[in-house]
């Protein structure tokens, strides 16, 4: 005879990992919502937060042009805006290589999750 409690630990332990693959398959799609935080959120940003730093430094340009332009004549508010216009494009690559060293560190984090994973793996074959 099958006893009862058996069959109700095989359902559950089914239902508990269809309820582990949804919950992942949600995380992987809406990163903000891994709980488990085994991905990194940053990444997704980065792209975010470089686009808000060019406007920025747009709006700061235009800004200042309209302001020059309003309180000086037409040669010195070029002169005015011209080194801030090369200030700014220095900072942007300054910007733009933090952001990337930020990518890197990120994806040596995960490259190196992957080989400890398979490293892990190896060995539990070996020990099997």
């Amino acid at each position: 005879m099958i006893d009862p409690s058996t069959k109700f630990d095989e359902v559950t332990r089914k239902r508990v990992q269809q309820v582990a693959q949804a919950s992942q398959e949600v995380s992987t799609k809406l990163w903000f919502l891994d709980l488990k935080f085994e991905t990194f959120a940053t990444p997704s940003l980065v792209g975010f937060a470089f686009l808000a730093w060019m406007t920025l430094c747009l709006f700061v340009l235009v800004c200042s042009a309209i302001y020059g332009l309003a309180n000086d004549t037409a040669l010195t508010a070029i002169g005015g805006i011209l080194p801030l216009a090369i200030l700014i494009l220095l900072l942007t690559i300054l910007v733009r290589v933090f952001f990337e060293s930020l990518l890197i560190a990120f994806r040596i984090s995960e490259h190196l999750k992957d080989i400890a994973s398979a490293a892990k793996s190896l060995n539990e074959q070996r020990t099997n």
